[in-house]
């Protein structure tokens, strides 16, 4: 009798005939859902799309911005004002080859010549065939016997009056670098006058930058 009373109250509320005519309409609504999905994933990714050209776009103008402003600069003969929108170009996008170049023609009309030696280096071996970088990285050992550069280090001749410490900050802006520079030297903590010290590229800086990119004075190639 218990199995009869499920059975009776089961009919009373579920009609065959309702049951079949609500299977049918999901499934005629079925291939509407799939569309309004797909729709709705095909609008996330173009707004996705969308936003990362907005993103790239806005990178693109901050660049461009960066590069006449340094290039007023340079003209100007402010050097450490164009040095910092140079600076600005490499830590938008690394892949700037000029913002690697014009740094180390900022430093060399500073004087300051370890840097500009370190960025021309750079510059080279992004771009190995770089006349203006191999040009300038002459002038500097020049203007600066003791510097050269080779494979992805700048090698130094220290001074009576250097200080490692220093000359770290100068090349790399942060002393978080001394530790990393010393072991390239063999752990080496004291340096005397005439001892060769090595500053290794921190190609770290470049892991993500991908294609090699050029700045012609109007446009940015890509």
């Amino acid at each position: 009798m218990k199995l009869d009373f499920k059975k009776k109250a089961y009919n009373k509320f579920i009609n065959p005939d309702e049951l079949y005519s609500k299977t049918v309409i999901i499934f005629l609504l079925l291939p509407l859902i799939f569309l309004c999905a797909a729709g709705c994933a095909a609008g996330s990714a173009a707004a996705a799309e969308s936003s990362t050209a907005e993103t790239q776009l806005k990178f693109s103008d901050d660049i461009k911005e960066h590069f006449f402003i340094g290039g007023e600069f340079f003209q100007k003969k402010n050097y450490a004002a164009a040095l910092i929108e140079y600076n600005n170009i490499r830590q938008i996008d690394p892949a700037y080859i000029e913002g690697y170049l014009f740094t180390a023609k900022c430093y060399f009309n500073l004087k300051q010549y370890l840097p500009a030696a370190y960025f021309a280096g750079f510059t080279l071996y992004m771009e190995p065939q770089n006349e203006e970088a191999k040009a300038l990285l002459e002038e500097i050992k020049n203007a600066s016997p003791g510097i050269d550069f080779k494979d992805d280090r700048v090698s130094y001749t220290f001074k009576a009056d250097d200080k490692i410490e220093r000359l770290i900050f100068d090349v790399y802006g942060s002393s978080l670098y001394l530790k990393g520079v010393l072991e390239q030297n063999g752990g080496k903590k004291e340096f005397a006058a005439g001892d060769r010290v090595s500053f290794p590229l921190d190609l770290a800086s470049i892991e993500d930058a991908g294609k090699l990119k050029k700045f012609d004075g109007t446009t940015l190639q890509y």
